[in-house]
């Protein structure tokens, strides 16, 4: 019996416990108080509990627990104190993985969704491109109408005199050369109409200095649309013919990106308003 375990036996016999009675006050098994007062400290769960039966029993037979324990950890060597005595307690370290397939699978996706939409955007620039470089088909174009590039010449219509002889008579006096008259015969809201003389036929030319779109029609006798000629795009640049016509309808919203004559006599393009139809009809012919 250890000198502790002495000092505790005898304070519990002058107080009259027995060991059964000491058991259910302190809550501590009869077999791990024997081994206190018998100094057999090995027996008992470990340095931790070996401190607190000790306390729990100097406290219930009236000592002072905390010089019982001073004299327990001089009694006992430190090899023999519970490892459970001086553990530290620390919170585990959780290592956050990345969720790199998370991020990987949205990362593609916003990728592809904008891939998607440069396609898109390429696809209608090129096709914006190819209809303005749309040339109109000179085959599908009657009644004298053509069209050139920028670059090109417009040929006027052969002005050779028909009658083929250069007899003049030296009695006669030449006939006066009277230019071609255009005249704004009227005007409501958008239609223009407009009745060119002193010519033999209506010869349209229009030179186009943005993209321009038009329908053009040719007239009947009494001055109403007629069958279809033609329509197209034009390019900046194109000039657009139509020749040898004894009237025409032609509608566009967009004259004002155009130099626009009638048989070399100029329409002023800046009053006309969007979305215009234009009625030219051939008038009284020049006097021979």
């Amino acid at each position: 019996m250890s000198d502790l375990g002495e000092v505790l036996r005898r304070a519990r016999l002058e107080k009259g416990l027995s060991l059964d009675e000491l058991t259910e006050v302190t809550k501590i098994q009869k077999r791990y108080l024997e081994a206190v007062e018998d100094g057999n400290f090995d027996m008992l769960p470990g340095a931790f509990y070996t401190r607190a039966f000790i306390k729990n029993y100097a406290d219930h037979v009236g000592l002072d627990s905390s010089q019982l324990l001073a004299q327990y950890m001089q009694a006992v060597p430190r090899t023999e104190i519970d490892h459970y005595a001086n553990l530290k307690r620390t919170r585990p370290t959780v290592k956050r993985q990345i969720r790199w397939d998370g991020w990987l699978s949205k990362l593609l996706l916003f990728s592809f969704i904008g891939l998607i939409c440069v396609v898109i955007y390429v696809f209608y620039v090129n096709k914006d491109d190819a209809n303005t470089g749309e040339a109109v088909d000179s085959n599908k174009i009657n009644q004298g109408i053509g069209v050139t590039g920028e670059d090109e010449e417009v040929n006027p219509p052969d002005e050779s005199d028909e009658g083929g002889s250069d007899e003049t008579d030296i009695d006669e006096p030449a006939p006066a050369l009277t230019e071609p008259q255009l005249t704004l015969l009227s005007k409501d809201e958008n239609v223009y109409i407009y009745e060119i003389s002193n010519v033999d036929a209506v010869n349209l030319e229009l030179v186009t200095k943005d993209r321009f779109w038009y329908e053009a029609f040719k007239l009947k006798d009494n001055g109403e649309q007629g069958d279809p000629i033609s329509d197209a795009l034009l390019a900046s640049g194109q000039t657009l013919t139509f020749s040898d016509i004894n009237g025409i309808y032609i509608r566009s919203a967009a004259f004002l990106a155009t130099d626009f004559n009638v048989n070399g006599q100029p329409i002023d393009t800046s009053v006309l308003s969007s979305n215009t139809k234009i009625f030219i009809k051939k008038g009284a012919t020049a006097p021979q």
